[in-house]
């Protein structure tokens, strides 16, 4: 069972709504019932949970450019 892509969840349209996405979805790991999901559920997500670790990276590395770029403090 892959997730992939999940096509009902909409892109974000913005910064703040992007990161409220993120944020929420990291609410939903730190206080649901992790252990009563299925093995092979919580197998996924965490295969999942790598490719997000990958992808986080590489986003903080493309703000952190812009934001010295712009000349933030």
């Amino acid at each position: 069972m892959a997730f992939g892509p999940v096509s009902a969840v909409p892109s974000p349209s913005c910064a703040v709504e992007a990161l409220a996405m993120a944020e929420a979805a990291f609410d939903f790991f730190n206080k649901g019932d992790l252990p009563g999901l299925p093995v092979a559920v919580q197998a996924e997500s965490l295969r999942v949970w790598a490719r997000l670790e990958a992808k986080q990276a590489a986003a903080h590395a493309r703000l952190l450019g812009a934001f010295d770029a712009g000349e933030g403090p």
